[in-house]
């Protein structure tokens, strides 16, 4: 009984980090969504690449991570990917074919298309 109790603290390290290490694969996901998508992405009123708004976000998430954690990919999308932290503008995405959409919705969209395909790598 002492030795299952005190496997308990150790079953949930390895439960947070498995649910981390999920979380970082969602968010890298998305961060490879954003570079491949062919999409333009507007920002302060003005129009960039997707490689831009990939190193843009990207930058946004390590700030972010430097201080605090990031519990969820619905978390990064709302805290790095949803507005302009100077000017609080939301970002825009311009995809070939598609309407002008709100950045968040888009990538909430691929999220849970990725969930649905189980799709928790990269």
């Amino acid at each position: 009984m002492a030795v299952a109790l005190c496997a308990l603290p150790l079953a949930g390290a390895a439960w947070a980090n498995g649910e981390a290490s999920a979380t970082n694969a969602e968010i890298a996901h998305l961060l490879q969504f954003i570079r491949s998508s062919g999409c333009e992405f507007q920002r302060n009123g003005s129009w960039y690449a997707p490689d831009d708004a990939h190193d843009h976000i990207d930058r946004k998430l390590n700030h972010l991570r430097d201080r605090s954690t990031i519990p969820s990919a619905d978390a990064f999308i709302q805290e790095a990917a949803t507005r302009s932290s100077s000017s609080g503008q939301p970002y825009q995405v311009r995809c070939p074919g598609a309407p002008l959409q709100e950045c968040r919705d888009w990538l909430r969209t691929e999220l849970g298309r990725a969930r649905q395909r189980g799709a928790r790598r990269p």
